[in-house]
C-alpha cells in the first residue's frame, strides 16, 4: 500500500542484520550481507531509515531521493500549477490557474499540447479549481464561470455544463463525470455539499465539529489564534477527495483528522494524523497570523489522491522542509509516510497508476518536479 515489498524486506533484512551483530553467538555472515546488499541496490534510491524502530509501532518512514525538473521557472512555461493528474498512459496534464489552460506534458516534460484560454466562452476558463481526467476526457471546475466544462484529451472542447444555482466558494473536488463534492464548513448542517454535474443537490457528508458562527469577527479570530487558540471559524474547514464513485474522504484541516464516508453519510473510517509534523504545521499557521494582515487558515494537507484505494495526503509544510506523503488506507490507517529530501514548496500532486512516479506542482516557483518512488 504504498510501499513495495522490496522496501519493507530492506528494513526486515536490517533488522535481521541488527540482531545478528548483537548477539554473543552470532555473527553477520558474508552471505547475509550480500543479500542484504542485492535488495539495496534493488530499492535505490530510496533510502530506509532504519530507526524507525518496529513497524508495529507505526508506519515505515521512507526518504526519497533524486527527484528532476520536469518543468523549470525559466521555462516560462507554467503560471501557478493549481491541480496535476496522470492518464492512463502515463501522460501529465497541468491545470494552470494563472493562465486559464491545460498543459499536457509527456514523461520527460515535453509539451504535447496545450487548451484552454482565459475568458468566459466555450472553452475558456476563469479561476479554474480542480480537473479530473479519465481514458479520452478531460473535465475541468470553472470556478470562475460557474460551471463544468470537458475536453477531449486530444484538445477539442466537446462542451459546457453551467451549475444552475451554486456558487463554488470553497475546496471541491470533480470526478470525471462532473459530480461535484464541495467543501460547505459545515453550512446546511453538513461538511461537504454533493453535487451533480449541472450543481443539483445530491446530498451532503460530515457532521459539523461545531456549529458555523453567525458572524465572523477577524480581529478577535486573530487573537485567539495568537493566544494559541483556533477560532471556531476554521474547526469546519475540510478537503474533500473522492474515493470512487460512491465514497469520499474528507481532510478536516484544522483538526488533523481524515475520514471516510459513503454518500449516504455513514461514517467508514477515522483516524488523527499523528505525526511530527503537525507541531511545524500548527507553528506555521501561528506565524502566517502573525506576518499577514489577512487571516491564514490551518491546513494539514496542501493536496490528496487517491491511489490504488491508499490515499496519498501532501502534508502543508513550510517552503523550505521537504516534501511529505502521508499514505492512508481505505481502513484509516497510516501505513507509510515518505519524505521527499529534494522536494521544497510543492502544493499539488498527481501518482501514476503504479505509485512509482510522483509528481510535484511548486506554484512559488511555477514549476514541476518529478521523483521516483521505486
Amino acid at each position: 500500500l504504498g510501499l513495495t515489498r522490496k522496501v519493507i524486506a530492506v528494513v526486515n533484512m536490517a533488522r535481521i542484520v541488527s540482531r545478528s551483530a548483537s548477539r554473543s553467538w552470532g555473527v553477520v555472515t558474508p552471505q547475509l550481507m550480500r543479500r542484504a546488499v542485492r535488495l539495496l541496490a534493488q530499492v535505490a534510491p530510496v533510502s530506509v531509515l532504519l530507526a524507525c524502530g518496529d513497524t508495529t509501532q507505526g508506519p515505515v518512514r521512507v526518504t526519497v531521493a533524486g527527484a528532476q525538473t520536469l518543468v523549470s521557472t525559466e521555462s516560462e512555461l507554467l503560471g501557478h500549477p493549481t491541480d496535476l493528474a496522470v492518464d492512463d498512459r502515463g501522460r501529465l496534464y497541468v491545470l494552470d490557474g494563472r493562465m486559464s489552460q491545460v498543459v499536457v506534458l509527456d514523461s520527460t516534460g515535453g509539451v504535447i499540447r496545450q487548451f484552454g484560454r482565459p475568458g468566459a466562452g466555450p472553452g475558456e476558463l476563469n479561476r479554474p479549481g480542480a480537473m479530473a481526467v479519465r481514458r479520452d476526457t478531460v473535465v475541468v471546475l470553472d470556478s470562475g464561470n460557474g460551471r463544468i466544462q470537458r475536453w477531449h484529451t486530444s484538445g477539442q472542447h466537446i462542451g459546457v455544463q453551467p451549475l444552475e444555482d451554486f456558487a463554488v466558494n470553497g475546496p471541491t473536488a470533480v470526478r470525471p463525470s462532473g459530480q461535484l463534492a464541495a467543501a460547505r464548513q459545515g453550512w446546511g448542517d453538513v461538511l461537504v455539499a454533493i453535487l451533480g454535474p449541472d450543481g443539483t443537490p445530491q446530498g451532503g457528508v460530515g457532521t459539523p465539529v461545531v456549529e458555523p458562527p453567525a458572524f465572523v469577527d477577524a480581529r478577535e479570530m486573530r487573537r485567539q489564534i495568537l493566544d494559541g487558540q483556533v477560532p471556531d471559524f476554521l474547526r469546519n474547514m475540510v478537503m474533500p477527495v473522492w474515493h470512487s464513485e460512491s465514497e469520499l474522504w474528507l481532510l478536516l484541516q484544522a483538526e488533523g483528522l481524515v475520514e471516510r464516508h459513503n454518500l449516504a453519510g455513514a461514517l467508514l473510517a477515522r483516524t488523527p494524523l499523528e505525526l511530527p509534523e503537525a507541531d511545524l504545521i500548527r507553528d506555521l499557521f501561528v506565524t502566517r497570523n502573525q506576518e499577514s494582515t489577512g487571516l491564514a487558515p490551518l491546513a494539514y494537507a496542501s493536496d490528496a489522491e487517491v491511489v490504488r484505494g491508499t490515499l496519498w495526503i501532501l502534508l502543508n509544510l513550510p517552503d523550505d522542509h521537504p516534501a511529505v506523503i502521508v499514505q492512508v488506507d481505505d481502513a484509516g490507517a497510516v501505513v507509510g509516510i515518505l519524505e521527499f529530501s529534494d522536494v521544497h514548496g510543492a502544493r499539488t500532486l498527481a501518482v501514476d497508476a503504479g505509485g512509482r512516479r510522483v509528481y510535484f506542482g511548486i506554484p512559488s516557483e511555477a514549476s514541476i518536479l518529478v521523483a521516483q518512488t521505486l
